[in-house]
C-alpha cells in the first residue's frame, strides 16, 4: 500500500482539528475544495492559521443529514457558549475579537449553567470537561489563551453575517456573568 500524500495527511489534520498553522500548501487547498470543503487563512495569536471551512453557499442545517456535519458533545458547546457571553464586548457588533477574560470566569460561569435548581450540587457531567474543551476550542481556533486570558480566535472572524446571528442567540440565551472582582 502506498504511502499517502503530504497533502491527504495536512486534509486530514485540518478535518480533524480544524485548523493547523498556516503552512499550508496548495496541494492542501486543492484536496479541500475536491473534497467540498475550503481552506481559509486568518490571523491567530502565534500567526496565521489554515482553517478548514464549509463554502459560504453551503447550508449545514440541510445537510445534516448527509453527516457532512456532527453536533459536538454537550460539554463543548456550553464551553464554547459561555466563551461567547463573556468575550463578545458588544453583541450589536462582529465578535472578534473580543475581550479577553481569565479561564477561572469560564469555569465560574459554565459551574451557574450546570447547577441544578434545586440543589447547590452541580450535575456530574462535566467533571474536568470544561478545562479539555477551552483547549480543544484552541487548537481548533474558536478561542485563543494566552498569558491575558480567553478571547475570540482567529474561527470566529471568519464567521458570515448569518452565523453571527446564530452566536448573538447564544450570547442572549446565556445568564448575565457575575462580575469578576477586577471590573
Amino acid at each position: 500500500m502506498a504511502d499517502p500524500a503530504p497533502s491527504a495527511l495536512a486534509l486530514a489534520r485540518l478535518r480533524a482539528l480544524g485548523g493547523t498553522p498556516a503552512e499550508t500548501s496548495a496541494a492542501v487547498s486543492t484536496a479541500a475544495r475536491a473534497a467540498g470543503r475550503e481552506v481559509v487563512l486568518a490571523a491567530g495569536s502565534g500567526g496565521q492559521v489554515a482553517l478548514l471551512t464549509w463554502p459560504a453557499d453551503i447550508d449545514l442545517a440541510e445537510q445534516s443529514d448527509h453527516a457532512l456535519w456532527t453536533t459536538p458533545p454537550t460539554a463543548l458547546q456550553l464551553t464554547f457558549a459561555a466563551c461567547v457571553r463573556l468575550c463578545w464586548e458588544d453583541p450589536h457588533l462582529h465578535p472578534h475579537p473580543g475581550r479577553a477574560v481569565p479561564p477561572e470566569r469560564v469555569f465560574a460561569l459554565l459551574a451557574r449553567v450546570n447547577a441544578r435548581p434545586a440543589a447547590d450540587e452541580a450535575i456530574p457531567i462535566f467533571d474536568n470537561a470544561p478545562k479539555r474543551s477551552l483547549a480543544w476550542l484552541g487548537r481548533t481556533g474558536w478561542v485563543d489563551q494566552d498569558d491575558t486570558g480567553v478571547r475570540f480566535g482567529a474561527r470566529v472572524a471568519t464567521l458570515h453575517d448569518d452565523e453571527v446571528a446564530a452566536l448573538r442567540r447564544v450570547y442572549e440565551a446565556m445568564p448575565e456573568p457575575e462580575e469578576a472582582a477586577d471590573e
